[in-house]
């Protein structure tokens, strides 16, 4: 969807579905090795959680257990886009390899169902998958640490984005040589950031921030390099919209014992600088 076409209640309530983001991205995580013992999953799913999966093929019948199904759905390489529907499911479309005949694969639709309470970590009640036929074969596999790469952007912008914004939560993201710069200033410190929160961070009256796309590098063991790409929507003090393109370039440190991997280093570079649009 163009920036343009986002409408002002799409910017003001983006908070709740960038915490989705997070808990989807966290729970396809637990997929990695180490993290299935983390004891995650009471954390991100509801008491009443089920996996529902549509279809009478080989792959429902290889997925008789509700771990069977875990471990198949996070073979599936998902797309980049995610889509909100209404305000408790995301949608997200992708491809999974099909048992039953050699390098053949199926499309695959994956909905992610909340509670959506507590607003900045809502739980997962459900998820929806939905094979509809022959997919392509796809480019990349699988990649379950650019999902928990993911899980600590999404989180960092719903408490960005939250409009009662404290710093608080965000000291379980910051690593120990934690930095962010940016184009006019930079943040070394946990009181620094304190300074930010309510500061620059608090400027606009609501913001938005869309992925346009992720890359990402192994550093050495468990430490890695994200590159992300937004598209930045806000709503100014005179509730007008206002419009940029970021990049963001992040060194993070992951503990499988941790909720999120820690950002150790934050590079904001401007590529399309803030302008007012209507």
């Amino acid at each position: 969807m163009a920036r343009t076409q986002v409408s002002k209640n799409s910017v003001r309530s983006s908070f709740l579905e960038q915490a989705k983001l997070a808990q989807a991205h966290s729970w396809l995580a637990l997929g990695l090795p180490g993290f299935e013992t983390s004891g995650r999953f009471k954390e991100l799913q509801a008491n009443s959680f089920e996996i529902v999966f549509e279809g009478d093929d080989a792959l429902a019948e290889s997925a008789v257990s509700q771990r069977e199904m875990h471990h198949l759905l996070r073979s599936a390489t998902l797309d980049d886009l995610w889509t909100l529907e209404g305000d408790d499911r995301l949608l997200v479309k992708g491809v999974i390899s099909d048992p039953s005949t050699r390098d053949a694969y199926r499309n695959v639709d994956v909905r992610f169902v909340f509670v959506n309470e507590p607003a900045l970590a809502p739980h997962i009640s459900k998820i929806e998958i939905a094979i509809s036929g022959l997919g392509e074969k796809p480019t990349v596999p699988a990649d379950l640490i650019k999902s928990r790469l993911l899980s600590t952007n999404h989180r960092w912008h719903a408490l960005v984005e939250d409009p009662n914004r404290t710093p608080e939560p965000f000291k379980e993201l910051l690593g120990e040589r934690f930095r962010m710069e940016f184009g006019h200033g930079s943040v070394n410190s946990y009181e620094e950031l304190r300074q930010w929160v309510y500061g620059s961070a608090s400027s606009v009256n609501a913001s938005r921030h869309d992925m346009v796309s992720v890359t990402w590098c192994g550093l050495s063991d468990n430490e890695y390099e994200a590159v992300f790409v937004l598209d930045w929507l806000g709503l100014n003090r005179d509730d007008k919209m206002m419009t940029a393109k970021t990049k963001h370039t992040w060194t993070m440190s992951d503990d499988p014992s941790e909720r999120y991997p820690r950002i150790q280093h934050m590079d904001v570079q401007f590529l399309e600088p803030f302008a007012v649009i209507e």
